[in-house]
């Protein structure tokens, strides 16, 4: 039997969320359970329990939606976020992940593309578009890693340990930690960064 993806939209421009409904309400796995025009209305939802997969915009009047994904996490609610905005800007893009995002889509993004996001999120994979990775791939390699996601002195030894192809038992051992804190951690760098596994994250953080 197929799974059901419980579906929220947040966003204030009513426009927006019945275009997002009108792609998304005939899929036959997703259901839209909460139809959200702001922050507040969608915390104060009774449902928001049941939410799987949130589609949240970025920028509104009462919470911005990277706030709204914070509150979110720090709930410890199952619901995973994918941020929406119209503008291209980076501070959306490293806000939402910083935030504990799982996807980041523009809004003029087609049907097939949003359909896809949502199966992926709700899959637990990381999802962004291959000009939103490139991005990020600048941003890391102009600010820092450590500006762009603030990583403690024991995650930038294991990134650069990971770069490097080091394994997590070779890491453990080098750093004196135990083997499930090493995962844990690299798990934490991986969502953090947006990226599935080492191959990507070295390629993404690896200088020419």
């Amino acid at each position: 039997m197929t799974e059901t993806i419980n579906l929220a939209i947040v966003d204030d421009q009513e426009l927006v969320r019945a275009g997002l409904v009108s792609i998304l309400a005939d899929e036959d796995d997703i259901k839209i359970v909460a139809d959200a025009a702001s922050a507040r209305e969608l915390l104060e939802h009774p449902r928001l329990s049941d939410v799987d997969v949130a589609l949240v915009d970025c920028r509104m009047p009462d919470i911005d939606g990277i706030c709204l994904i914070g509150i979110l996490r720090k709930r410890g609610l199952k619901v995973r976020c994918v941020a929406l905005t119209a503008f291209d800007e980076d501070e959306n893009l490293v806000g939402s992940i910083k935030a504990g995002a799982y996807g980041h889509l523009l809004k003029d993004a087609d049907a097939e593309e949003i359909i896809g996001t949502v199966h992926r999120v709700y899959r637990g994979e990381r999802v962004l578009g291959a000009a939103e990775s490139g991005r990020l791939m600048d941003l890391i390699s102009r600010e820092g890693v450590d500006d762009a996601c603030d990583f403690d002195r024991t995650d930038r030894q294991i990134i650069d340990m990971i770069v490097a192809g080091s394994t997590n038992r070779e890491i453990a051992d080098r750093l004196c930690l135990a083997l499930g804190t090493v995962r844990n951690r690299v798990s934490s760098i991986f969502d953090k960064i947006g990226v599935r596994n080492r191959t990507e994250l070295a390629m993404t953080l690896r200088r020419p």
